[in-house]
């Protein structure tokens, strides 16, 4: 009887224990996404603040050389401003829409389709301007405008 009962001991300890670190391995792994995703946002949120100081910094007459610092998974920089030229080519048709319905000027877009973007009021590009991660973009000042060049 004695050894019965030990043996039911030992197997519900044993639960008992694969429970505790199920729970354990579980929780860890949301706490972990949970800071991935908050690191992401901070990073995004940084580039947004360090972004708007580049284009509000500028005044007229003055020209910058920025490199594109993009946060994590983005891979494109663009701004545009005025109507497609070419209404076909599928980038255009994916920032024409946020155009059309935010007045968005300037777009962080990635390889899986996600979409971030700002609106610029002082900001002018007369075409589609995409820039990759450490790529180099010329802002300069004329008038109350900013307008985006490739160096």
């Amino acid at each position: 009887m004695k050894r019965a009962q030990a043996s039911t001991n030992q197997v519900f300890i044993f639960i008992l224990v694969v429970v505790v670190i199920s729970l354990t391995i579980l929780l860890g792994y949301k706490i972990i996404n949970n800071l991935r995703s908050s690191n992401e946002k901070m990073q995004l949120a940084s580039f947004s603040v360090e972004l708007e100081k580049q284009i509000k910094g500028i005044d007229s007459g003055e020209t910058y050389v920025y490199t594109a610092r993009l946060p994590p998974k983005y891979d494109m920089l663009c701004f545009y401003t005025e109507t497609p030229t070419n209404p076909e080519d599928p980038l255009t048709t994916f920032i024409q829409k946020e155009i059309m319905e935010k007045g968005s000027t300037v777009f962080l877009i990635s390889k899986d389709g996600m979409l971030q973007s700002w609106k610029f009021d002082q900001i002018v590009s007369e075409e589609l301007l995409c820039f990759n991660n450490s790529q180099k973009y010329v802002l300069e000042g004329k008038g109350k405008k900013v307008y985006v060049k490739k160096p």
